[in-house]
């Protein structure tokens, strides 16, 4: 579930409602169904005019012209409407039809996830056959931010490889994120002949890419040493957002590091599993 307040004179140049606060936006992205809904409480006095609402979903910021994504059908009315009492305005989305292929909908959750969303309410007001564009794409918009994420569970995977000119793969890493309780669960593992050949020192996660110059060490994991030679290590931890964003953008690696290898023997960068991450709703 995404949340908002709609607010007006966002846009440049400045094409909206004047003021401040003029209601509450929320919307729900179900990506299995390919279907969304927004549900827009707000203040607009149409009392003597017959107004017809149009929201909108866009990525980008409220205070620019962003790209236009799908708009909603609204439900529960016929027509155009009489009077204030046409909030909440409530509408619906099909977007299985549009062209949003993979690369596309990874911008999407991206920017769902950063704040990078927002949505409009147009308004066209006028009688039949003398309507007028008032506000027909920005009278009101709300920037969206998650507002919990609830049931959402990103699954995210990692190769471990060593440093030899030629990698050889050595282990594996896998993280699971849930959304309603912002628990992030880590768990790293490597083969036998790896965890009899070097002495350990130590398993952190690390911002930036393996190919790169080291990155900011974030979390430590804790080396399961119950059978001797520890050969996996694990933790538990409470993540705010930025972390969860750096994981989706595979901005995430672990580092094994051994006493031969203080700056690490083992690395492995976190990407997305998309195919067992549970139902992305937002």
């Amino acid at each position: 579930m995404l949340a908002g307040q709609l607010t007006g004179s966002q846009c440049v140049p400045k094409c909206g409602l004047q003021g401040g606060v003029w209601g509450e936006a929320g919307v729900r992205i179900d990506w299995e169904q390919r279907e969304a809904e927004v549900h827009l409480v707000h203040g607009i006095d149409s009392t003597d005019l017959l107004v017809t609402y149009q929201p909108s979903l866009y990525i980008g910021q409220p205070s620019m012209n962003g790209e236009k994504l799908w708009e909603f059908t609204t439900t529960g009315t016929t027509g155009a409407l009489q009077g204030s009492g046409v909030s909440p305005v409530v509408g619906t989305a099909d977007f299985s039809e549009l062209d949003i292929d993979e690369e596309k909908e990874q911008r999407i959750r991206f920017a769902l996830l950063g704040g990078g969303l927002y949505v409009s309410l147009g308004v066209v007001a006028g009688g039949v056959g003398n309507e007028q564009e008032v506000y027909a794409d920005c009278a009101i918009r709300a920037q969206l931010h998650p507002a919990g994420l609830l049931g959402d569970k990103g699954h995210f995977e990692a190769t471990l490889t060593d440093a030899a000119a030629v990698p050889e793969v050595r282990g594996r890493g896998k993280a699971d994120y849930d959304f309603s309780s912002g628990e992030l669960k880590v768990e790293v593992k490597w083969d036998d002949a790896f965890a009899e050949d070097e002495s350990l020192l130590d398993v952190h996660l690390q911002f930036g890419h393996t190919n790169e110059e080291p990155g900011l060490e974030v979390f430590d994991l804790t080396l399961d040493d119950s059978s001797g030679r520890p050969k996996k290590a694990k933790a538990k931890l409470f993540v705010n957002r930025y972390t969860v964003e750096q994981l989706y953008y595979a901005a995430v690696y672990v580092n094994v590091s051994t006493e031969a290898s203080p700056n690490g023997a083992l690395f492995g960068q976190f990407y997305w599993d998309r195919k067992y991450s549970t139902k992305q709703r937002s």
